[in-house]
């Protein structure tokens, strides 16, 4: 197989991947809501505040404002007036909010199996250190590109 052909079967292989909607469970845990509601689960009883929450996820203090709206909403978090300091709202997760991430996480164990029995270890072993290559190839070239970038 040629590179070419190669390149043409990665991308139409990773794109069928992701059509099929079998990632989304996965992805939803490092984005948006999921990614704060995962985030808040690994709290526990401990209530946090929105600036704990964008430091940590590296999100923008409007955007978790904007999130803990939306999931309050849908019943996802707990916002609650600091008894200290009146100025400050303290963030739990609440038990549909644990229920949401307990439920993405049961889906992506499910289909963890299913790829182990499928595919068994070996070719899960190869699978994982040849994407941590590709990962790593591509943290180097963003490194070149910006240093390219600061010489122009």
């Amino acid at each position: 197989m040629t590179s070419s052909q190669m390149g043409e079967r990665f991308a139409a292989v990773f794109l069928k991947l992701f059509e099929s909607g079998y990632m989304d469970d996965l992805a939803d845990l490092f984005q948006g809501e999921c990614k704060v509601l995962f985030y808040l689960c690994t709290a526990g009883e401990e209530a946090l505040y929105p600036s704990d929450i964008s430091r940590d996820l590296q999100l923008t203090r409007q955007r978790v404002t904007s999130v803990l709206g939306a999931m309050e909403k849908k019943g996802y978090v707990l916002l609650e007036r600091d008894l200290h300091d009146k100025r400050r709202v303290r963030v739990k997760i609440s038990r549909e909010g644990e229920r949401i991430i307990e439920e993405k996480q049961q889906r992506i164990k499910k289909y963890f199996k299913l790829f182990m029995e499928k595919m068994g270890e070996q070719n899960i072993s190869n699978l994982l250190n040849g994407t941590e290559k590709a990962l790593d190839a591509l943290i180097e070239l963003e490194r070149e590109e910006k240093s390219n970038e600061h010489l122009s």
